[in-house]
């Protein structure tokens, strides 16, 4: 069952030096851990894929840095944790779902294509 999350669904890679700091933005929410999908190939490869999430409005994100959505949220720090993803709650934005596509900045220039993104872990509607 897809649960519908209202607040902002940021898109980053992790914090590797050689990545890039750019972070999708979506700021209309989505409809998240969708069990019931077909396996998408990955440019960059990307595991055990166990849920879907769809951003709405998918294709037309903001493209911050990460140091724009730090202050924007009121937040010192973006840390996703081990599973890939963290929701900050009552920022100065509202709620965020921060995800992390690790070091593959491929996978995430997919998601700008296909509208969705593949993650190992649902999101926990409870935090």
């Amino acid at each position: 069952m897809l649960y519908n999350f209202n607040g902002v669904i940021v898109l980053a890679p992790n914090n590797n030096k050689n990545n890039p700091d750019i972070c999708f933005v979506w700021r209309k929410g989505g409809a998240l851990n969708d069990r019931n999908f077909t396996e998408h190939h990955w440019p960059g490869g990307y595991g055990k894929n166990k849920v879907r999430h769809y951003p709405h409005d998918a294709l037309h994100p903001d493209f911050l840095t990460k140091g724009s959505v730090k202050k924007e949220m009121g937040v010192s720090n973006l840390v996703s944790q081990e599973i890939g993803h963290k929701i900050y709650k009552d920022t100065k934005i509202g709620d965020v779902l921060y995800l992390t596509y690790d070091t593959n900045i491929e996978n995430m220039m997919e998601v700008l294509r296909v509208g969705f993104i593949d993650k190992p872990y649902a999101v926990v509607k409870d935090l």
